[in-house]
Parts: C-alpha cells; structure tokens; sequence
C-alpha cells in the first residue's frame, strides 16, 4: 500500500479538542463515521499503512478515547474499535448514533454487515473521499455510503432472505426515498450495492435487480468468496437519503453480555457462524455433514466439538439418531440471531427447523437423509450447494418447479452454471413422472438451467428420459443403486445424459 500523511484526513471539528496528536484526531474522525471499523479497514480507507493507524489507535485507547473489542463473523476475528462515551461527550456528540452501547450491540447482531459493507464501501469508485456510513434500521435498505461526490444505497441479501422478500424490499425502496429524501430534489442513488451471503443469494439478487432494472447501477459482492460483478463505479447521485437513529431498548443485556453471546470461545467462532448456517439450511444433519460444511477430515472433532458447544448454549437441537450419533437442526434462540442478520421474522423459525424423523413422518427421513448424502458429497468436492428451500418458482397452470437442492457444477456436459437437484425415490410410474417433469419442461420457467434426478432404479430412469427426450431437457440421472456405488462427483459410472455415461464435478482449475 502508499503510503500517504495522515494530514490528508480532515480532522472532525467536534473532535479537534482533545488532547491526542493530529494522526490520531484524524484516525478519530474517520472511526466516527465507520463504528466497528478494524485497523486494516481504516488503514485501507484513510491510504495509510497500517502500523500507522495501529499506533494512533493504541493512544486513543490508552487516553480513554476509543475502545475495541475481538469481533468476528464471516472474516477473521479481529479487534473492532468505537469511540468512548468519554469521547461522544467531550465533543457534544450526543445524539443517538452507533458508538454508543446501544448502536454497538444493534451493530453486533449484523455484525456480517459490518464487516462486508465496510469493504464494499472502499470498493466503489468515482465519488471521492468516504465520509461516512449511515446505518438504516427501518428502511428497504440496510445502509446508506455518503461520499464527498455522491452517496450509494447498500442491501445484504443473507440464505434466509427468499426472492419474494428481497424483490419487496426493493418496490419498498421508492416510497423510503420519498419519506427520508434529504434535500430538495428526489433522491437516487450513483449506486445499488448488494452484498450476497453465498453464490446462491447471490442469483437470487440478480434475478431480482434484473427484474427492477438496476443492473446498468448495480454492483455485487458475494461475502463467501469477496467475488466482484456489476458496475462498481459510481457516475451521479441525486439529493439525498437520511433517516434518523432510533435508540433500542438493551432489555437488560449490555454490551459485555451481548459479546459474550454472541462471540463464545474467539477460537471457534467462525466455525459456529459455519455450523448455524449448514444446521438452518439442511435441519437434521448429522456430524458427519457439519465436518464437510468445516472442511474437516472424516477422523476431526472440530464439528463434534462445535455442535456439543453450541447445544449446551441452546443455540442447536439435537436427538439419537438410531440410539447412535445425533441428527442436529437450529433452535429458536439459535434461529434469532440468523433471522436479525437477514431481516427476517424469527416466527419463521419451524419452517427452516422441519426434521420429518422428529415430527413423526420417518418415512420421509429416508428421502431427506439421501439428499443431505448427496448434497455432502458435492460439498466435498469443493462444489458451492444451497438447500432447495430457497428457490421456488410457480408458474400457474404451466408447474412448478420446487427443487431439493442446488449445485453449481464446473465440469458438466450443459456447461459450467447452477443445476437443480431432484432426489426422487417415489416417482417411479409415468403420471409421476410427468408431474415431477411438468415445471422443468414448462416454456414459462425463468431460466433453462439443466435438472439432475437420483432415481429410484432404471426402469424409473428411462421413463424419466422418454420423457425428457423430445422436449429437449437438460437433464442427468443416476439411480440409487449407481450412486451408492460410484458416488456422486468426478468418477464415471454414475450419471447418465440419456443413455451416454458422463462425469460432473469440479475441474482442478477452479478448486
């Protein structure tokens, strides 16, 4: 990185008094607007090597002027710095904002946000200098990024947030701009920032910018992998976007509390962010599926341990899967910090908490238990997954298309891209088979992606592919036998494209 002086940096005229060097009032005044920022983050922003901020960080702390705290979601778990309320009361800035306990424990129940948006932020070109980042707690949009030149609007998109619920919040948006419109002119963004938890929400946020027509100004980052798409520099604003903070009520857990509940042992918290996820997205999930979701060997206590951790803490439910391990899924108290991260209501807590074995229904546990196999197995093959539950598209009286999961594929004979998954074990006779195949076939459906069926033996196979056949599917099958047998990524023998053996998987190029 150049460096550059830090003299650069205006000096916020609140915080001109104190009694620190220039370096670390100039540190101060960039902190203000960036609560919860890290040193690297600051150090990015204000052009300055970090052993600089690092050190006039270290005298604010040590003058009582700022505090930090180790915080960590989907990044690093790395100190998180706030300025004091000895800081916000000497410089009279005591209206309410999120250096304050009550803005920093809000901050901490989206704490990805924090870490991914401060990135973004950084990322947008063509607007000048940051000035500052405005939280919003009741609006579409999550924040709002003010630059000397423009301002951009920001949405996080987390594994909770259906197409539905996001395409909302956008035709929301309108009537938010006119309510809180800062200025005499109507307010309108240089950009549309969205920030995507993993590759999957990240479809979603495009199927959905497409269909509101923003992608001409809408940039993309996906958290998981700090993947770029989209327009990133930003050409004109208009007026501006500002709604008040609106202080919470601590319900008697403070800061401390908050931190240490959300936070745990530091050493593992990252795997318990890992673990909730997988738990949420796949109920019933047994270890060994956590292990692949850590990336651990099949011999690793790490999953083990985590789950143990997080059920003591009430976050995870478990029961003896056939007197023998456990079958795991979210619990309300573990649901609630998921369902505040993405904006959801945590009364939808049963629907991402359903295990057919616990409600009674085992004879459903089979079909469940064989997708998640499956799924894991892709898993393992460093292929990206998501659960079925999020993405439903209804066409009427032309289907549906419901799937049971989702793979992106690098090596496929249809081409690298998202490929449905169908673990199917009931549709063995030609009515069922129309029906699982009416929404596929449909000319309406939203895209051609290809479909892969598990089927339940070959006789179901080739139904399925006289079927498929003349209207021209992208499809694969295997069946169950063939499966079990070869397994699902990178070996011949398993998948069938109408009668021709072919391999799916990932090249080594992209692992």
């Amino acid at each position: 990185m150049t460096t550059s002086p830090l003299y650069q940096e205006p000096i916020l005229p609140e915080l001109s008094r104190l009694p620190v060097s220039d370096g670390a009032l100039r540190v101060a005044s960039r902190l203000w607007g960036l609560a919860l920022s890290s040193a690297s983050e600051l150090s990015w922003l204000l052009k300055v090597d970090s052993p600089h901020v690092h050190a006039r960080l270290a005298e604010l702390k040590r003058e009582g002027f700022a505090d930090c705290q180790p915080l960590g979601w989907c990044r690093e778990v790395v100190e998180r710095w706030w300025l004091t309320e000895r800081t916000l009361s000497a410089a009279g800035l005591t209206e309410p904002n999120f250096h304050q306990e009550w803005g920093r424990c809000w901050l901490l129940d989206r704490l990805p946000l924090v870490e991914v948006f401060h990135e973004a932020v950084a990322m947008a070109e063509g607007q000048g200098r940051l000035v500052q980042l405005d939280w919003h707690q009741e609006t579409a949009l999550d924040a709002v990024a003010v630059y000397e030149e423009g301002w951009c609007a920001l949405f996080w998109s987390g594994l909770l947030e259906s197409q539905s619920h996001l395409d909302e919040r956008l035709v929301s948006f309108g009537p938010d701009l006119l309510n809180w419109s800062a200025g005499n002119r109507s307010p309108l963004p240089s950009l549309f920032i969205f920030v995507a938890q993993d590759r999957w929400q990240e479809e979603l946020v495009l199927r959905v910018a497409r269909k509101h027509r923003l992608l001409p100004q809408g940039a993309l980052l996906c958290a998981a992998d700090g993947r770029r798409r989209g327009q990133w520099n930003g050409r004109y604003s208009f007026g501006g976007f500002f709604k008040p903070a609106i202080p919470m009520d601590l319900g008697g857990e403070g800061w401390d509390q908050r931190v240490r509940r959300i936070m745990g042992d530091v050493k593992d918290a990252r795997d318990r962010r890992r673990i909730m996820d997988a738990a949420a997205q796949w109920p019933g999930m047994e270890t060994k599926f956590a292990r692949t979701s850590l990336g651990e060997s099949e011999k690793g206590k790490r999953a083990t341990r985590v789950c143990k951790t997080l059920f003591d803490a009430e976050m995870l439910q478990r029961r003896l899967k056939g007197g023998k391990g456990y079958r795991y899924a979210v619990s309300a108290r573990g649901f609630r910090p998921l369902a505040m991260r993405d904006r959801v209501s945590s009364g939808t807590w049963q629907a991402w908490a359903r295990v057919p074995e616990w409600r009674g229904h085992t004879q459903l546990q089979g079909h469940e238990d064989g997708l998640m196999e499956l799924m894991r197995q892709f898993m393992e093959a460093d292929l990206d997954i998501a659960s079925g539950t999020r993405s439903r598209e209804h066409m009427g009286h032309a289907g549906a298309i419901v799937p049971d999961g989702m793979v992106y594929l690098f090596d496929s004979p249809y081409g690298e891209g998202w490929h449905y998954v169908e673990y199917e074990r009931s549709a063995r006779w030609l009515n069922d088979a129309r029906d699982k195949l009416n929404g596929y076939l449909a000319p309406a459906r939203q895209d051609d992606w290809p479909v892969l069926f598990v089927l339940w033996d070959e006789d179901a196979e080739r139904l399925f592919q006289e079927l498929g056949r003349p209207g021209g599917l992208p499809m694969l099958t295997t069946t169950l036998g063939r499966l079990e047998a070869v397994g699902a990524a990178g070996m011949p023998g398993c998948w069938s494209m109408y009668g021709e053996d072919v391999v799916i998987g990932a090249t080594s190029a992209a692992k």
